[in-house]
């Protein structure tokens, strides 16, 4: 595979991924009533079922990189139950919002948010220390960067530029690593 389709594989399983969060986040502000759009949660419930059953396509082999650690690779029988687990709780929730029981449809949302969480927890790139204890590797000392607040202006942020710009921590390795 060359690289620009590897940054089109990586790109695409974000965008699936932002799907999936802005179906939840809609679940969320109707279930809190922070918006009074009760008529909409079966439809944001069923997209997040819909879109669980891909969730395994994203990370064909040879498609390392973005947010996905490499264990995703390393572990694919784990990954696949919690690929299955993701699968079974969003099809819970659907059932539940297509009731008439806020309670249940409360109550499997929570387990849809907890089976997000254990994937993420384990095989998603971010705080540098949390996945040490998750991988057994030990935090890259030169990843302090990531851990900035940033303070980009919003439309850079919404831009997704990388943050810091690439290279940045070879440059830290280089110059730091007699410390």
């Amino acid at each position: 595979m060359d690289h620009g389709q590897e940054s089109n594989d990586v790109n695409y399983c974000h965008t699936v991924k932002q799907a999936m969060g802005a179906q939840c986040g809609g679940v969320a502000m109707i279930l809190t009533k922070r918006v009074d759009q009760p008529a909409n949660l079966k439809v944001h419930a069923e997209a997040m079922a819909a879109t669980a059953t891909i969730v395994d396509t994203l990370f064909p082999a040879g498609s390392e990189g973005g947010q996905a650690l490499p264990i995703i690779w390393e572990e694919p029988d784990e990954f696949a139950a919690k690929w299955e687990e993701l699968v079974k709780t969003t099809a819970a929730l659907a059932a539940a919002a297509a009731g008439d029981d806020p309670k249940a449809t409360a109550k499997a949302f929570k387990a849809a948010g907890a089976s997000c969480k254990g994937c993420h927890e384990r095989y998603q790139e971010g705080d540098a220390e949390k996945h040490a204890v998750h991988t057994g590797r030990d935090p890259d000392p030169y990843d302090w960067p990531h851990r900035l607040p940033d303070k980009r202006p919003q439309f850079v942020q919404k831009m997704q530029l990388p943050f810091p710009q690439p290279g940045v921590k070879s440059l830290l390795r280089k110059h730091f690593a007699h410390l």
